[in-house]
C-alpha cells in the first residue's frame, strides 16, 4: 500500500478494533455510530464486521486470522435462506435482529442491500486470501456470494439506485465469472452497461454530491477496475472513477473542509463535525484528511463508517491521478450540474462561504437526508459554520443576482419556494432572532424578503434551527444572506 492508504488502514482498524466483541466475534456499535440514538455497544454490525474481518486477514497480527475466520462464520450464520421471501440471501441487520416476521417492512425489519455490502466484501475477502483460508471457510464464503446473487431480485435495484446498483452489476458478473455462470456474467453486464448510460446523459449519477455514498460509488467503482471480471468492467469503472473523482474535486472547498452544497443524499451536512466515506477515500490519496472529525474525539457523528478504512485503504490503487488542482482551489468559483428528472443543481463558492442550491419537481417527502439548500462559511473561531433546508418537500431555489467572478458580494440572495405552509432549516451555529423576519445565525445575518404579492413569512427559533411560515398559503420568499466576518 502507498503510505497514506497504509496509514488508513492502520488508524482505522486500530480505532475500530477497540469495539471488537472477542465473545461474539463481531464489532459493536461504537458511541455516536448509529443513524438514531441507540446506545454505545448494545447492536452487533454486520457489514462492518465483514470490513474488519478483512482487516484482520491482511493485517495477520498474532489471534488476527483465528478472529477472522470466526467473524465469517458469524456473518454467514446471519444470512437468510429462505426462498420464496423478500429477504432470501440477505443478512440479519444487526446480530440482535429479530427474524423478519411474514409481512417485513422493508428497512425495518431487513435490510435488502446487506447482500451487496456483505457479499462485495465477501468476494474481496475471496479473491485476497482465498489461498491462506481453510477449505470450508472458502467454501462457505462461495456459497454465501451465491446466494447474495441468486437471492437479489431482478428490478429492485433501479439504475438510479447509484451505491446498490454500482455494487450488484460488479457481484453478478464476478460471481458469473468465478462459477463459469454465462447467464450471470451477461445479467452484471447488462446492468453495468445500463448504469454507465444514465451517467452518460449529465455525466453524473443520480445520488449525486452524496458524501457517505459517494464513497460507497468509488469502492464499488475500485472493484470494477481492479477486479474486473471482464475487460469491460475495468475501462468502464476507470472512466467512472476519474468523472466522480473529478466532481468531488470540483465541490470541495480545502479552507472550509468540506464539499458544497446542496446534497442528494447526507446524514449531515458537515464533514468536520460528521463521518463521510468520501473523507476516507480523500485520507487514502492525501493523508489524513481535514474533513474528518478528530478520532480522538467521543462520541464521533456517523463513526461506524470509519470500519470501511480498511477496505478502501486496499483498493485505493485505482485512485486516479489528481488533475486541474489550481482550478479547484480557484475562487470565486461557479458550479452547476443538471440531472435527471428536471434536477438542477447551483453552486457558489467563495473565499470564506459557499451555498449550494437544488430545483427539482421531486417532492422529497420530508426526507432528511435530501438537502436542496446548504451554506457553509467561516465562524469567528475559524470553525465552520453550516445551515440547511431541513426535512424537505417539492422545492425551487434559485440566486437571484448574476454570479461575479471577481468578488465575494456583501450579500447573497437566494429565492426558495415551498410545496408547504412552513419550512425548517437548521444549523450548527448559535440562532438569535432580531425581528419577524430577522435572524442572527453565527457571524451571519439572514433576513427574509418576498417577492411582489407574495405572503409575509415568519421566523421563530429555537435551539439551532429556524421556522419560517407564510402567513397564507406555502412558502415563498426571499433569503437575504451576509456573511460578517
Amino acid at each position: 500500500m502507498q503510505p497514506h492508504a497504509q496509514n488508513l488502514f492502520d488508524s482505522c482498524t486500530d480505532w475500530a478494533m477497540r469495539h471488537w466483541d472477542r465473545a461474539t466475534h463481531m464489532v459493536w456499535n461504537p458511541p455516536g455510530g448509529s443513524d438514531d440514538d441507540t446506545p454505545a455497544h448494545t447492536r452487533h454490525l454486520v457489514p462492518n464486521t465483514a470490513w474488519l474481518a478483512y482487516a484482520l486477514l491482511a493485517r495477520n497480527a498474532p489471534g488476527d486470522r483465528d478472529e477472522a475466520l470466526r467473524a465469517i462464520s458469524a456473518i454467514v450464520a446471519l444470512q437468510y435462506d429462505e426462498l420464496g421471501t423478500a429477504f432470501h440471501g440477505t443478512y440479519a441487520q444487526f446480530l440482535e435482529s429479530p427474524h423478519p416476521p411474514e409481512n417485513p417492512t422493508v428497512w425495518l425489519d431487513y435490510d435488502p442491500n446487506w447482500r451487496q455490502f456483505v457479499g462485495t466484501t465477501l468476494a474481496l475477502i475471496l479473491n485476497d486470501f482465498e489461498s491462506t483460508l481453510p477449505v470450508t471457510t472458502a467454501a462457505a464464503i462461495e456459497r454465501s456470494i451465491g446466494l447474495a446473487v441468486l437471492g437479489e431480485p431482478d428490478g429492485r435495484i433501479p439504475v438510479h439506485y447509484t451505491n446498490p446498483a454500482l455494487m450488484r452489476a460488479w457481484l453478478d458478473a464476478w460471481y458469473g465469472q468465478r462459477t463459469s455462470d454465462v447467464t450471470l456474467i451477461d445479467r452484471g453486464i447488462a446492468f453495468a452497461e445500463a448504469i454507465v448510460t444514465l451517467h452518460g446523459q449529465h455525466a453524473a449519477f443520480d445520488e449525486f454530491n452524496s458524501p457517505t455514498y459517494s464513497g460507497i460509488d468509488l469502492y464499488a467503482l475500485a472493484l470494477w477496475s481492479e477486479l474486473p471480471p471482464t475487460p469491460w468492467f475495468a475501462t468502464a469503472g476507470a472512466g467512472l472513477t476519474a468523472s466522480l473523482w473529478q466532481q468531488a474535486d470540483d465541490w470541495f472547498h480545502a479552507p472550509l473542509r468540506n464539499w458544497c452544497g446542496p446534497f442528494t443524499r447526507s446524514y449531515f451536512p458537515d464533514a468536520t463535525r460528521s463521518v463521510t466515506l468520501l473523507a476516507l477515500w480523500h485520507w487514502a490519496r492525501d493523508g489524513f484528511a481535514a474533513c474528518l472529525p478528530a478520532l480522538s474525539q467521543v462520541p464521533i457523528d456517523h463513526c461506524h463508517d470509519l470500519m470501511a478504512g480498511p477496505v478502501i485503504a486496499r483498493l485505493a490503487s485505482a485512485i486516479p491521478t489528481r488533475k486541474n488542482t489550481a482550478d479547484v482551489a480557484a475562487v470565486p468559483r461557479e458550479l452547476t450540474q443538471k440531472l435527471n428528472n428536471g434536477r438542477e443543481i447551483h453552486a457558489r463558492i467563495y473565499a470564506d462561504i459557499m451555498i449550494g442550491i437544488e430545483t427539482s419537481p421531486i417532492d422529497w417527502g420530508g426526507w432528511s437526508q435530501a438537502m436542496p439548500f446548504v451554506m457553509h462559511w467561516v465562524e469567528h473561531d475559524d470553525a465552520v459554520g453550516c445551515l440547511w433546508l431541513d426535512a424537505p418537500h417539492r422545492t425551487a431555489l434559485a440566486f437571484l443576482d448574476p454570479f461575479d467572478a471577481t468578488s465575494t458580494p456583501a450579500s447573497i440572495r437566494v429565492a426558495l419556494k415551498s410545496s408547504e405552509q412552513s419550512i425548517t432549516l437548521r444549523s450548527t451555529a448559535s440562532v438569535q432572532q432580531l425581528d419577524q423576519e430577522t435572524v442572527v445565525i453565527g457571524n451571519c445575518i439572514l433576513r427574509g424578503d418576498h417577492p411582489p404579492n407574495a405572503p409575509q413569512s415568519v421566523f421563530t427559533i429555537q435551539t439551532g434551527q429556524v421556522t419560517i411560515a407564510a402567513t397564507e398559503g406555502t412558502v415563498d420568499v426571499v433569503f437575504v444572506l451576509t456573511h460578517t466576518r
